[in-house]
């Protein structure tokens, strides 16, 4: 099977780098609704509530999760700041951990899991756009938005 470049090095690189926001953006970007916050209460100290507030935050405008050494130190700030954290330990939260708050983070947004029936739509849809003739940045950037 051919491999088709889709995206340049430079495209693939901005795809997948952290956004960067202005200071009225975080706001609203980094405030957690009332059932989030009622649910980080639990958590071991403001370092885990912190990582967590920072996958929301950028989840809730990407719909993607990035891996916490990509993380700005102006959003790490800002998040101290709002928060009022303290005794913030640049710790590498365990695994699973991770893994609970993205849970978490898509049952609040009501994310569906990857099934075959999902695979199933997006190669339909694949398929359709390309028989149109659609050009090949539009086709990836339409399935990422319908997935």
């Amino acid at each position: 099977m051919a491999r088709i470049q889709i995206l340049t090095q430079q495209e693939i690189k901005e795809f997948e780098q952290v956004p960067l926001f202005k200071y009225k953006e975080k706001t609203h970007i980094f405030s957690l609704p009332k059932i989030l916050n009622d649910a980080t209460q639990s958590f071991q100290n403001d370092s885990y509530f912190l990582i967590f507030t920072l996958l929301f935050g950028y989840f809730k405008i990407t719909n993607k999760f990035y891996d916490d050494t990509f993380y700005y130190e102006s959003d790490i700030e800002f998040v101290t700041d709002k928060y009022n954290l303290q005794n913030i330990n640049h710790i590498k939260l365990p695994r699973k951990t991770i893994y609970r708050y993205k849970q978490l983070i898509r049952e609040y947004f009501k994310i569906n899991d990857y099934t075959e029936d999902i695979k199933s739509i997006l190669q339909k849809e694949a398929n359709n756009l390309a028989n149109n003739f659609i050009h090949r940045k539009k086709i990836f950037y339409t399935l990422v938005n319908l997935s």
